[in-house]
């Protein structure tokens, strides 16, 4: 670039720049500048600066204002044309506040503004609590808040007063707790009771007030006047003596303490209770103490002191004896050695159940026992060793139950002519195994009593005269004389016709003749056994009514009579004959009235029999299933069984084992059933049988069927009819081995 080309580049700038100079209406060569001020809410300078026309100011950093937002200026400053103030903008700050219930549920939101105060909502306590105010405070609100209702479970006031109004105590206690009562107040003449309300669980405000009850002055004295004890007792209260009761003893004579000398009952005054003793008794008893005694599984309560001779008081660890016998066990049942005993409250005794059970001693004193309103002497003297026993004061006019009384004692006479027994029920097994050669009865009232069973069964009493026994109301007469060793027995007035059961009743008796004509028995059902054993040689039972009879097993059984007329007999509902004529001596029974359509066992009816001839043709055995052993050793040589239905029978085993009949026709047998012929025909001497009819297909056994039998099948008219029987016997030999 040559010179002139750049003088005229320099004057084309300078004209320019004068040209800006000119338009910008300035004197001054530098463009214009312009101020801007920001102020905040009070007016405070934030910040000033000069900006040049058209461009923008920059703000200061954004305010801070306690409660407020910053939201801005008030102008514009981004084209700066003049000067300019600026204003900093805010919005007041506002919170949720959010009240919940005591469940925690949401009931009320509300926007607050800073500072200000939320409002909230109503709330009710819930049931046994009262509402105390909110979990924090919400008047000056400066945040977010969640606001729960505070309450505590309510609180009463308990005041307890004594019985002129004078408080004895107050408190606050929290609902359903338990107020704690003072110290228990005093009162002259008066004993403390209670409170006339109860406080243990407390739910209201409460005014609690002392009782009281009137007391009064009770003396317990000896039986001369010795004071014993003073106490005070609450009108309308039995007293109680808690002391040792007094007792008088010396070198010849005891008393112990009986009763008081009036009944004790609720007070109403000032009363004294004076001793009354008991009689005097030898100073060799000695009274029995609660420590003598002891309570067993049961609740039994046991004798286990030491003396022999004892007075047992009338209670005995604060329980009134009225028993000596327990659900298992007796009085004395540890202490066998016993011999003498008084009760002191003999008068509540209703049972002497088994007293002296079981007592080892020889000698025993009975005077002192007061029988008199005692119901129960069952088993009393049962194993008693006594061999003497003084009943001469019993007083038994209450007794209803003597079973077992004498049941074994070893006493060798027993003399009961002062017992009043008109009201007993029971006298079963009361003299059984006595040893008793004389036994005194004839005070002797039966009328109420309803078993006999058992009475004098193995009793040694040489002659029973019971001629004037009223046994119009016994039911029971089982076993009533078995194995009695009695030589004589009289039951001339005996009435029967309320009597079931006669099973046993005369089995192994020794008396040789008995008078049967007044004996009813219509409602007899059980006389099995009835005469087993018995040493009677004719028995007359014309006079019997079998009707109802179930059970003749054995009934003559061992019998030594040798003549029967049974002939009256109804056998119509006897279900069971077995060994009813078992070695019975009788040599000829007619039995043609028999309806045997319901027995349906036959066992051993006839073994050992000695009659010469059977004819049981009437014989309905359609029910029978066993007839094994029916005719062993029978000395029958003729049998009729043509009627015989066995077509139920099981067992004939043995049936004639070693029969005498000669000839049995056995053409009407139905073996299709029978299970077993074990011996069936075994020992037969002569016997002449047609088995061919004969079904052997149930017979499990039939061991030793024809051993040792001389048999003869049949009657063999022809040597053709021998041959086919022989066979025939050798099948039942081949089926028996």
């Amino acid at each position: 670039m040559n010179k002139k080309t750049r003088f005229i580049s320099l004057i084309m700038v300078l004209l320019f720049s004068f040209l800006l100079i000119s338009c910008s209406g300035d004197n001054n060569l530098l463009a214009k500048k312009h101020s801007v001020i920001f102020y905040d809410y009070d007016k405070t300078i934030l910040k000033e600066e000069k900006v040049e026309k058209s461009q923008s100011a920059t703000p200061p950093a954004n305010p801070i204002r306690e409660g407020y937002d910053f939201i801005g200026w008030d102008k514009e400053f981004d084209n700066i044309t003049s000067k300019l103030e600026v204003n900093a903008l805010y919005e007041i700050r506002s919170y949720l506040v959010v009240f919940k219930d005591y469940e925690g549920t949401v009931v009320k939101e509300e926007i607050v503004e800073h500072f200000k105060s939320a409002t909230p909502p109503d709330i009710p306590p819930q049931e046994d609590y009262d509402f105390i105010g909110w979990d924090r405070e919400f008047d000056n609100v400066t945040s977010d808040l969640e606001i729960s209702p505070r309450q505590e479970i309510k609180s009463y006031r308990v005041v307890f007063k004594d019985y002129d109004g004078k408080v004895l105590k107050e408190e606050t206690i929290k609902r359903y707790q338990a107020a704690t009562a003072p110290t228990n107040p005093t009162r002259e003449g008066y004993q403390f009771s209670g409170w006339n309300q109860k406080f243990n669980n407390i739910t209201s405000n409460l005014e609690i007030s002392a009782l009281y009850k009137k007391t009064y002055k009770v003396t317990w004295t000896d039986d001369d006047g010795t004071i014993l004890a003073e106490e005070c007792v609450v009108e309308g209260v039995k007293p109680k003596y808690k002391g040792v009761l007094p007792s008088i003893r010396n070198a010849e004579i005891v008393q112990a303490f009986k009763k008081w000398n009036q009944e004790i009952i609720p007070i109403t005054k000032d009363t004294v209770y004076k001793a009354v003793m008991t009689e005097a008794l030898p100073a060799k008893y000695e009274i029995a103490s609660d420590q003598d005694f002891i309570t067993n599984y049961f609740g039994d309560i046991i004798y286990v002191g030491d003396a022999e001779f004892v007075i047992i008081p009338e209670y005995i660890k604060e329980t009134k004896l009225i028993s000596t016998q327990g659900k298992s066990s007796h009085l004395f049942e540890q202490r066998p050695n016993i011999k003498g005993v008084y009760f002191v409250g003999s008068k509540n005794i209703i049972e002497m159940s088994k007293l002296f059970k079981n007592n080892e001693s020889e000698d025993l004193e009975l005077q002192y026992l007061d029988t008199s309103n005692v119901k129960e002497m069952v088993s009393m003297f049962e194993h008693s060793q006594a061999t003497t026993l003084d009943l001469s004061l019993f007083d038994t006019s209450n007794v209803t139950n003597m079973e077992a009384m004498f049941a074994f004692s070893q006493a060798t006479a027993l003399d009961l002519s002062s017992f009043d027994t008109r009201n007993v029920k029971d006298m079963t097994s009361m003299f059984e195994n006595s040893q008793a050669t004389t036994i005194d009865l004839s005070s002797f009232k039966t009328s109420k009593v309803e078993s006999m069973g058992w009475m004098f069964s193995r009793s040694k009493a040489e002659t029973l005269d019971l001629s004037f026994f009223d046994t119009s109301n016994v039911t029971n007469m089982f076993m009533m004389f078995s194995e009695s060793k009695a030589k004589s027995i009289n039951l001339s007035s005996f009435k029967t016709n309320k009597v079931e059961n006669m099973g046993l009743m005369f089995a192994d008796t020794q008396i040789t003749t008995l008078d049967l004509s007044n004996f009813e028995t219509s409602n007899v059902k059980d006389m099995a056994a009835m005469f087993a054993s018995s040493q009677i040689t004719r028995l007359d039972l014309s006079s019997f009514d079998t009707s109802n009879v179930i059970d003749m097993n054995g009934m003559f059984a061992y019998s030594q009579a040798t003549t029967l007329d049974l002939s009256s007999f109804n056998t119509s509902k006897v279900t069971n004959m077995a060994y009813m004529f078992t070695y019975s001596q009788v040599t000829t029974l007619d039995l043609s009235n028999f309806e045997t359509s319901n027995v349906m066992d036959m066992f051993e009816m006839f073994s050992y029999s000695e009659a010469i001839s059977l004819d049981l043709s009437s014989f309905d055995t359609g029910n029978v299933t066993n007839m094994s052993h029916m005719f062993t050793y029978s000395k029958a040589t003729e049998i009729d069984l043509s009627s015989f239905n066995t077509s139920k029978v099981i067992n004939m085993s043995g049936m004639f084992y070693n029969s005498k009949a000669t000839t049995l026709d056995l053409s009407s047998f139905d073996t299709s059933k029978v299970k077993e012929m074990d011996s069936m025909f075994a020992n037969c001497e002569a016997i002449v049988l047609d088995l061919s009819s004969f079904d052997m297909t149930s017979v499990e056994s039939m061991e030793s069927f024809l051993v040792n039998a001389n048999v003869q099948l049949g009657y063999a008219r022809t040597e053709a009819d021998k041959d086919i029987l022989n066979e025939q016997l050798d099948v039942f030999i081949l089926k028996e081995s």
